[in-house]
Parts: C-alpha cells; structure tokens; sequence
C-alpha cells in the first residue's frame, strides 16, 4: 500500500471560483483547512488522527494555463506518519473530490438561478 494518493483533475470554473469553493468544501470532506494561499494557488489542510492513522496533509494545487483555460487541480493526501494507508489517502481525496463537485454544483445552480 501507498503511503499518498494523488488526483488531478480539470474543472471549466474560474481559478477564484474553484480556490474559494476548494477552501470552503474541504471542511465538509473531515479535511481541516489550515492555510489558504492565493499567490501560489495552494491550500493546505489535514486530516486528523483517528483508530486508524495518525492522520494525514491535504495539498490541493491549482492552476490555470489562461485566464479563460479550465483551472487544473491536484489533490495530494499523504500521511502524517507511517508505513501504509490502508487506502485511506485515496478516500480522502474521493471525499475532497466530492465535496468540492457538490459545492461547485450549488454554485452553479445559484448563478443560473440569479
């Protein structure tokens, strides 16, 4: 077993959009946000300590080629400490993902809306 699991993905949202829906949706996926970086396009969170890890870091990159490009985005969970994950770095990258596509979801459904 890894001991980090990595995702990227492409989202057709601005860069502003998709670093304040990453900082906002994190929370909702257990991941505590500790630094947001606007500059560098990266947040940081973690994942706390439970029965089976000593937790794990949360990195979500983004990116964007042009200002009207899709903003391209890494998820990187990795742990804290330890040999093996037991697959517990890919969950919390799924449960990012899905946190963030929900999350995105309202918000373009709010924007059609009004």
């Amino acid at each position: 077993m890894a001991t980090q699991h990595t995702r990227d993905v492409e989202l057709p949202y601005p860069y502003p959009v998709v670093l304040d829906a990453v900082a906002r949706s994190a929370p909702t996926a257990g991941i505590t946000v500790n630094t947001v970086d606007p500059a560098r396009g990266m947040v940081f969170g973690v994942r706390s300590m439970s029965v089976f890890s000593w937790g794990e870091n949360v990195t979500m990159q983004l990116g964007q080629t042009a200002p009207t490009a899709p903003t391209q985005l890494r998820i990187t969970s990795a742990l804290a400490f330890g040999l093996v994950d037991w697959g517990r770095n890919r969950k919390n990258v799924d449960a990012v993902l899905a946190a963030l596509t929900a999350f995105l979801d309202q918000h373009a459904a709010a924007s059609r809306l009004g």
